[in-house]
């Protein structure tokens, strides 16, 4: 297979720029500290680890056990959580920093931080084994590293780069175990067995984790091999993952609750989005949020899918094993063509950009092995200089409107707004429905700071709510009648589009791009206004 670079000495100087270019972005990750956690809804799950662990420390186990099995099926989260939450803790005893302010919810947020670098080494290592070659493996961990998919969930508190980073870590393990011919112990079948099924328990979106697994140790040219070489093997590695069920079970019961049970029902939760774009959703993702490189990706994707058509006949007609690569690919395009047809034929779990999360990184490692397959030497000189200089730039543009966004909570955390006990403090949303999930801060999240709010003056919020539903849309806020004086006006961050792509269907996602949404903080409310923080729509 053709070098994409033959020079020896201008491989050197690529490889080192494709370092510098990883670095750069690991380090740039550190400016999204400190924005935006407790936006989504679903960080609130978060809340669960932190009174966990105030149950633990004094060591009431029920109340700790119901904590944990209080997460919509995502208990492994819960306790990977103690980490921060525990450290949250300790500088509460030491320094009385609420556990709601923003910054005392820096901790987990540096935790995300630390989780998605290990992410990105472990990514390098695992396109290395598969791409067999050092610099492409670095072309392709540059590409990761950039994407907004990638980035975009660090400074919130959700379990999908945790999840991911297990998964990485499992199969690094298993391609380094095979690959250096290293003996199959049940030890090592435990390890992995009991980490695949974790980190389902971590976010379940994971699901085909463990037979990714599965799918490096299997045959294609017979694979009843794989069920005579590791049969006792396997067993083992299913009895670990069923430890991990059992284990969460135990302790959902305990605490007055099953976990198997929520587990099960959680897939008819994943309605909110689109149910056409069962099949179309990662292309128009990758189109439509990652722009150019996306774009790349999709084409030399395709290509690789051609290439990887004729491996297969090629396989049939010689009785030759597939490249670890293309049976890795086969396994999970299965699984999302599986996860397509439940959403367009049965009508469920719609795909989330959060649930792109596990399909990602074989997409890059897919495209970035196409180059060197390519005959013509101009056309690989030019992808493997474009590609870099696409993902930097993909990722500058990103990282310029990602840093400058503004979210809700952050907002009346810095105007130090008690929405709960604020005197004549309502709600207006620009939808005549009123969302679910509205900001408010129940207490003082920093006594010693003073508001710049004037006590006595009443407040209107504008849009300070997770806008969804979006199904009945109300007119414009009229500005006259709002209030006086603005002392905060911004846009939105689902106007992010990224944001749009987590469980909005088609056309809520064009509504958000064509409205603009703002959020607003005004003085001197509507006459006759809800007070202590009521919710009412515009009409």
């Amino acid at each position: 297979m053709p070098t994409i670079i033959e020079n020896s000495r201008g491989q050197g100087y690529y490889a080192r720029l494709l370092v510098v270019g990883v670095i750069v972005i690991v380090l740039a990750r550190l400016f999204f500290v400190g924005k935006g956690t407790m936006a989504f809804p679903d960080e609130t799950r978060y809340q669960s680890s932190l009174m966990a662990t105030k149950s633990l420390l004094e060591g009431d186990w029920q109340t700790f056990s119901a904590k944990v099995a209080s997460t919509s099926g995502r208990p492994g989260d819960a306790i990977v959580r103690l980490v921060p939450a525990l450290l949250q803790n300790v500088a509460y005893s030491v320094s009385g920093l609420n556990l709601q302010s923003p910054k005392s919810l820096l901790i987990p947020v540096i935790v995300n931080w630390l989780v998605l670098a290990a992410s990105t080494f472990l990514f390098y290592k695992v396109a290395r084994l598969l791409l067999r070659d050092d610099m492409l493996g670095l072309l392709a961990t540059l590409i990761y590293a950039g994407l907004i998919n990638t980035n975009v969930y660090m400074r919130h508190v959700l379990p999908y780069d945790f999840a991911m980073c297990l998964m990485l870590y499992v199969l690094y393990t298993v391609l380094r175990q095979k690959q250096q011919g290293k003996n199959w112990t049940y030890g090592f079948f435990a390890k992995v067995g009991f980490l695949s099924v974790f980190l389902i328990t971590v976010y379940p979106g994971f699901y085909m984790a463990p037979f990714i697994v599965l799918a490096v140790l299997l045959d294609n040219r017979n694979p009843f091999v794989l069920l005579k070489k590791y049969f006792a093997g396997i067993v083992v590695y299913g009895l670990a993952g069923a430890s991990v069920l059992l284990l969460f079970e135990l302790i959902a019961r305990l605490g007055g609750a099953s976990y198997l049970i929520s587990s099960f029902h959680l897939a008819h939760t994943i309605d909110q989005g689109s149910y056409e774009e069962g099949f179309s959703f990662i292309f128009k993702y990758l189109y439509q949020v990652e722009g150019v490189i996306g774009v790349a990706l999709i084409a030399l994707f395709a290509l690789y899918v051609v290439y990887l058509i004729r491996n297969l006949l090629k396989s049939y007609k010689d009785h030759s094993e597939l490249a670890d690569l293309d049976k890795l690919v086969l396994v999970v395009a299965a699984f999302y063509c599986l996860h397509g047809f439940c959403t367009y034929f049965v009508h469920k779990m719609v795909f989330y950009g959060r649930l792109m999360h596990p399909f990602i990184p074989f997409v890059v490692i897919g495209a970035v092995s196409v180059i060197p397959r390519l005959a013509a030497p101009v056309l690989r000189r030019t992808l493997t200089y474009a590609l870099p200089i696409m993902a930097v730039v993909s990722f500058g543009l990103f990282f310029k409107e990602y840093v400058a966004l503004n979210y809700p909570f952050d907002i009346l955390s810095a105007y130090h707004i008690n929405t709960n006990s604020a005197d004549k403090v309502r709600y207006v949303n620009e939808i005549g429905q009123s969302p679910g999930f509205k900001y408010d801060l129940p207490q003082p999240v920093d006594r010693n700071d003073v508001s710049p709010v004037p006590a006595t003056d009443s407040l209107t919020l504008i849009n300070f709510a997770f806008l969804f539903p979006m199904k009945h849309l109300g007119p414009a806020p009229d500005v006259a009648k709002l209030g006086s004086q603005v002392l905060f006006d911004g846009l939105h961050f689902l106007n992010f589009r990224a944001y749009q792509f987590e469980g909005f269907t088609i056309a809520e996602r064009e509504l958000l791009r064509t409205s603009k949404f703002h959020f607003q903080i005004r003085t001197r409310g509507l006459p006759g206004s809800t007070p202590t923080g009521g919710e009412t729509p515009l009409n």
